[in-house]
């Protein structure tokens, strides 16, 4: 696959990216493929959010660090800072897998069986 740079972001509502038929989720497919970022709105209830955000903050057993990303690996909390590289970003990310307990209900809701 060729990397490619961010092309376009198209916004699309929940209700019609489940009304999609198999050609256009596969013309969306490519275009995602060739650079394109599509935001699917409303595809989570606003309380469900925020019922999952709190549990997220909640949580301290997640494992706050720079592992490899292999099979079995526990939940993480990642900040990643500056560095002073050619690259510089500052942000907070969580990594949620689907062979750990989840209590927030997260994992099973972003399966793809789950939205269609």
């Amino acid at each position: 696959m060729k990397f490619t740079y961010l092309n376009n972001i198209h916004k699309i509502n929940k209700d019609e990216f489940l009304k999609l038929s198999e050609n256009q989720k596969l013309e969306i497919k490519s275009d995602i493929l060739s650079g394109s970022v599509y935001i699917v709105k409303n595809a989570v209830q606003r309380e469900k959010i925020r019922c999952i955000t709190s549990k997220i903050i909640d949580k301290n057993d997640l494992t706050i660090s720079d592992p490899p990303m292999l099979e079995r690996i526990k939940n993480i909390h990642y900040t990643s800072e500056p560095k002073g590289g050619s690259y510089d970003a500052l942000d907070q990310s969580w990594y949620f897998f689907p062979w750990n307990n989840d209590k927030t209900g997260l994992t099973k809701m972003v399966q793809y069986d789950s939205i269609l």
